[in-house]
């Protein structure tokens, strides 16, 4: 009896994909918004060794503080970048969050970097805009209750001037 080899490809690794978001997407200056990045894997197969690094654009800051929920993930932050290594599930997703303010109005679009990781081609990065406006200045309730009295009173003296 002869024995038949058949060949057995494997399928190529697709590359994971990015997304970016913040929320809200709308702040007042130092307001902090929460930016997620989600890391998608399309394989059957855990992507191991991958790592991200996500710079901000000039006046845009991180808290310094960053989260995963990323198998053997680590994350972390500096003002001004959230750093990612660990693994991404197997037919899965994954987030990184951090909290980003900025005490300047302007709109900031915020690129991730390239996400690395072994095996598959490398994704690129993932981008979102966050803007910010200045803050309205607010009255207290006893500043409120102070010009209501002036006016009260600036009401009763042109009254009695009429």
């Amino acid at each position: 009896m002869s024995m038949m080899l058949i060949p057995v490809f494997a399928a190529a690794l697709l590359p994971p994909t990015l997304t970016k978001s913040f929320n809200p997407p709308l702040v007042v200056t130092n307001q902090l918004s929460a930016m997620t990045i989600t890391l998608t894997n399309p394989n059957p197969v855990d992507l191991t060794g991958a790592s991200l690094l996500d710079t901000m654009p000039a006046g845009l800051f991180t808290n310094a503080t960053a989260s995963t929920n990323c198998p053997s993930g680590t994350a972390g932050a500096a003002p001004s970048l959230v750093s990612f290594g660990g693994t991404i599930p197997a037919n899965g997703s994954c987030t990184i969050k951090s909290f980003v303010f900025s005490p300047m109005p302007g709109s900031y679009q915020n690129l991730t970097n390239t996400l690395f990781s072994s095996g598959p081609p490398s994704a690129g990065g993932a981008s979102a805009t966050i803007d910010v406006i200045a803050s309205i200045p607010v009255m207290s309730w006893k500043a409120l209750a102070l010009l209501a009295v002036a006016l009260a009173a600036l009401g009763l003296f042109l009254r009695g001037h009429a």
